[in-house]
């Protein structure tokens, strides 16, 4: 019932069920006897008073100035008074704006409950070859189950892929080459 005497915001408990006259069960020798229980987790909010307030607080991932990262780490705060699933897309951008990588927000429907913080790993999947060295950039575009538009947040970086400098020393190299045969050609005549 929506009570008036309810406070606002969420309700959570758990309902424990359990056998209820042990006698009745028949126990065989060499049986381990355990209290044997059933649980239901119960979220309930309370029609009108609401606080939705869903904050991302840290972005975490391996920094390395060679390799993208595979996996980030995002830590969201609840300072509403109900429950909330984060949603979102996490996305990598190299210099050229081309999307390099993505990864998509707690595909499990975790919940976060009301005052709490909890780190949700998110796996990027590569989409491209990533080979331009430059300022790749991080977006975090998120929001909780109900709502519609999502909050973005940017983290750019330097990144130097290890496949972009070969291929820079292979540049360098066989124009050196070039260079160093010229002279010899024209040492030569």
């Amino acid at each position: 019932e929506n009570r008036e005497s309810l406070a606002p915001g969420g309700h959570y408990g758990a309902v424990l069920f359990k056998i209820g006259d042990e006698a009745d069960v028949t126990e065989k020798e060499n049986q381990v006897a355990v209290q044997q229980l059933v649980s239901v987790l119960v979220f309930a909010k309370k029609k009108g008073g609401e606080i939705y307030n869903l904050e991302l607080k840290d972005t975490v991932w391996p920094k390395s100035f060679f390799t993208v990262p595979s996996r980030v780490e995002l830590r969201f705060q609840n300072a509403g008074n109900v429950h909330v699933v984060p949603r979102g897309i996490v996305t990598l951008v190299d210099p050229f704006g081309r999307r390099v990588a993505k990864g998509v927000i707690n595909q499990e429907s975790g919940f976060l409950l009301p005052e709490t913080l909890r780190t949700y790993p998110t796996t990027l999947q590569g989409l491209t070859q990533i080979f331009i060295p430059g300022k790749y950039t991080l977006t975090t575009a998120y929001r909780y189950d109900g709502k519609e538009d999502s909050m973005v947040r940017e983290v750019s970086y330097i990144l130097f892929p290890w496949q972009g400098l070969m291929g820079i020393v292979l540049v360098i190299s066989l124009l050196y080459g070039k260079r160093f045969l010229n002279r010899k050609s024209s040492s030569g005549k």
